[in-house]
């Protein structure tokens, strides 16, 4: 009875009857895909992000081995004893594989410019499980002194560099100075370590330098029949026989934390969750708007219904056809959805915020498994709105052909729609809500003063080559020749040298930060404190001005001991009464004491939000080049500082032709990218309530046009009795405005109950902030009563003798 030939007859029968109505049928569809269309969108990033099984062999039991703090802290990377040790222990790992990751210099166009490469071992992709796209991924033979220089690249390398040719395989490229011939290149949605690493090379000897070969980062497979707990246990095993037999000052720290495990920090992860739930609120106002337009479909079909019951037809029949032609209304919807999600993914992709993209081992986008999600949430979509309408239509008996000719139509029908209208706009206001609420924390985070000028300042990152310039006097002297080229540059008022510029600094992690002769600790606990390294025109080039003391000096800077500059935040909380000028603080009982030599006003480090902590410090920039060698050149201009961008890179380069530039960025385009996570649920949570109110005001203009044409004879008959024009408005706008009133009351039950969930999220504003509340049910109620306005004004021009005829 239910096989393929029923099913074809039945889907016959359907698209027989959507293509008999296609103004009414395109609004459903149209209306459906919208919904599914922002749901799919969304999917794919949560999917990607939270939900889909990392893309690797047996993902559960991958484990990174990072290296344990004593304050809790965690990091990746372990020492050689580690790597030594582990890399054989059968007890705990089946394999055991490691890696290093290190910028390197590659020069294939006119600019230079640096690339990720990872030097991996030789089974780090058998371990994983992946293969090459294209080419061969590294074998032991690459792995001897001897053999030549090989790389395997990544996708995003292979198309933006190299052309996306298949001739690319066996091609030379030149790294830091060296060839390497391209063996391979790897899937696109290959991403190990997680970022945008462009090429991976063989581990293989003299391939590590001195600092990398002392600390490596390690993946391993835990061994079969173990359990994460039990694994964890062996772990800490391990960890206290190395502290016997090689101890340390502060012992020894290792933990697993097993992929995925990791990855996504508890305020993306809501915010994503947050999206989540919008994108259902709007999808089931979709299938409110698109029930409601079924509910008047079914009325104009009561006779059609009721032939068909009257010549022998079950109401499961009825119910049964009526049900697969909203399935097939949903799964053209979901087409068009589809559709709509592969244009919405690409818009998506340019908003989403880097933290996102860096988060997943897989990339963001449509493939199977969306599809497949895609088809599922249109098939419940069309039950969920066919539903109601289905089983109210099948009740279709000759009563019917007398409530058609009547004009009254069903009552049940009338009060279903009047329910949904009232969830329509309860869903309407919880996004109205949010929306409203993101929008304000999003003003107050971009009008916090972030301490420095921003209008002036543009910046340079670069890593200075250690391999071109190995010692510190060599690194020096090429800064300071990089310095003195920018200030010659027209528009150039000032150019100081640092590293962690705001708002991206540096963070510290304090053990109990401790005053001489000031308070007890500041905390027992560790906290974070952001950091800045300045050179002596640091605080006069950013426009920071010192409320006490001087800023550093050249002496400062060639001190064997510590000077700092602190914020005032942490100057009240050390010193409260007294002048903090001239003492010493440390960050940990048994670190190193800094001698106070200023006091900055406050910065806005590490955002507007100051997530990393109120306090700052900012210590002296030695006058070597360090071994990190990353620095920062901070340039103050007279005027536009985006007109210094091309000057700056030229500088650069005619100093040294081979220099790449990781950045060049004004401190405006820095702070957009510190809020572009809030910019980025501001910016969904808006089009989803604008998509919302839209759907709501066509529901309610839909509800009340319809109440209005089924009570043509009774309005006909008042106005003939004498009622005004005053009286039937305010009869149609009364039943709009109840609707409107018991949806906006449902609404602000659900918001509250679900404020909660948003506060994490929030800068300066509360979940129950009544600003936002007033802000989105006025817009609401301002919309609602436009759209029944429209229907009111309809009704009063009935002509009563046209009306009563028409009976």
């Amino acid at each position: 009875m239910f096989g393929p030939l029923w099913l074809a007859a039945e889907l016959r029968t359907a698209l027989g009857a959507i293509v008999r109505r296609p103004a009414t049928s395109a609004l459903l569809v149209f209306t459906i895909g919208l919904g599914i269309g922002a749901t799919t969108s969304i999917f794919t990033v949560v999917d990607a992000v939270l939900l889909r099984p990392l893309p690797f062999h047996e993902p559960d039991r991958l484990a990174n081995i990072w290296t344990m703090e004593q304050n809790g802290f965690a990091h990746p990377g372990v020492v050689r004893e580690v790597a030594d040790r582990w890399s054989g222990d059968s007890s705990l790992f089946a394999q055991v594989e490691s890696f290093v990751d290190r910028s390197l210099l590659y020069r294939g166009t006119d600019e230079p410019s640096e690339v990720r490469a990872t030097f991996v071992s030789r089974g780090l992709f058998s371990l994983l499980g992946v293969r090459a796209a294209m080419g061969r991924t590294i074998l032991d033979d690459d792995m001897v002194a001897a053999a030549p220089n090989v790389t395997v690249v990544s996708d995003e390398f292979w198309r933006t560099r190299l052309g996306a040719s298949r001739d690319a395989l066996g091609r030379t490229i030149v790294l830091d100075g060296q060839q390497y011939l391209v063996i391979g290149v790897m899937p696109s949605w290959f991403r190990y370590p997680l970022g945008r690493v462009s090429m991976w090379l063989p581990m293989k000897p003299g391939a590590l330098t001195a600092n990398e070969q002392r600390q490596v980062n390690l993946v391993g497979r835990i061994r079969d029949g173990l359990t994460p707990a039990a694994a964890q246990e062996r772990v800490r095993q391990l960890s206290a026989q190395l502290d016997e037999t090689s101890p340390r000052p502060n012992g020894w720290g290792v933990g697993l934390f097993f992929l995925g495990h990791n990855t996504v920090n508890p305020d993306v992860k809501t915010g994503l969750w947050v999206l989540s739930g919008a994108v259902l609120c709007l999808l089931l106002i979709a299938c409110a708007n698109a029930a409601n337009v079924l509910l008047v479909r079914t009325t104009a079909r009561q006779r059609e219904l009721s032939i068909r019951s009257a010549l022998g037809a079950t109401r499961a029949t009825l119910v049964r056809q009526l049900l697969v032609e909203s399935a097939a209304l949903a799964l053209l919807g979901g087409a068009v959805g589809v559709l709509t999600a592969y244009w919405g993914v690409d818009l998506l992709l340019m908003i989403v915020p880097a933290e996102l993209s860096f988060l997943s081992y897989s990339s963001i986008g449509v493939d199977g498994r969306v599809l497949a999600f895609a088809t599922a949430a249109s098939l419940a979509t069309g039950l969920l709105f066919g539903v109601g309408p289905a089983l109210r239509a099948s009740r279709a008996r000759g009563t019917f052909l007398v409530q058609e000719r009547s004009g009254t139509g069903s009552r049940g029908a009338n009060r279903m729609r009047g329910a949904l209208i009232v969830a329509e706009v309860a869903l309407s206001l919880t996004l109205l809500v949010g929306a409203s609420l993101f929008a304000r924390s999003f003003a107050r985070l971009n009008s916090v003063d972030p301490g420095f000028d921003v209008n002036r300042i543009v910046s340079v990152q670069m890593s200075i080559s250690a391999t071109r310039y190995p010692t510190p006097e060599q690194r020096s002297t090429v800064i300071d020749a990089y310095r003195d080229r920018l200030r010659m540059i027209p528009g150039v008022a000032a150019v100081a040298v640092s590293t962690g510029l705001p708002p991206r600094a540096g963070v510290t992690f304090a053990d109990g930060v401790e005053a001489e002769g000031g308070s007890a600790p500041l905390n027992a606990e560790t906290i974070t404190i952001p950091f800045a390294e300045a050179d002596t025109a640091y605080f006069a080039t950013l426009g920071i001005g010192l409320v006490r003391g001087r800023a550093f000096t050249v002496e400062d800077r060639r001190a064997s001991d510590s000077r700092v500059i602190i914020d005032p935040d942490l100057a009240r909380a050390l010193w409260p009464t007294e002048d903090p000028i001239g003492r010493r603080l440390r960050l940990d009982p048994e670190g190193k004491w800094h001698t106070v030599v200023g006091v900055a006003e406050d910065v806005k480090l590490m955002g507007p939000d100051d997530a990393a902590g109120t306090f700052g410090i900012y210590y002296a920039l030695p006058t070597l080049g360090r071994a990190t060698r990353f620095v920062e050149f901070v340039i103050r201009a007279s005027g536009d500082p985006a007109l210094l961008v091309q000057p700056i890179k030229r500088a650069i380069w005619a100093s040294d032709p081979q220099q790449p530039i990781q950045e060049v960025a004004t401190a405006r385009e820095r702070m957009a990218d510190v809020l572009a996570k809030p910019r980025f649920l501001l910016t969904l949570m808006s089009v989803f309530a604008g998509v919302a109110l839209g759907l709501a005001v066509i529901g309610i203009y839909g509800v009340l046009s319809s109440a209005v044409a089924q009570r043509t004879r009774e309005i006909g008959i008042r106005m003939a009795l004498g009622a005004q024009t005053r009286d039937v408005v305010q009869a149609v706008l009364g039943h709009g405005v109840t609707l409107v009133a018991l949806g906006v009351a449902l609404g602000v039950s659900l918001t509250v109950a679900g404020g909660r969930l948003v506060r994490s999220l929030l800068f300066g504003v509360e979940p129950l902030d009544p600003t936002a509340y007033a802000i989105a049910a006025a817009t609401l109620v301002v919309a609602a009563l436009v759209a029944c306005y429209v229907p009111a004004r309809r009704a009063t021009r009935v002509d009563p003798m046209v009306a009563v005829r028409a009976d």
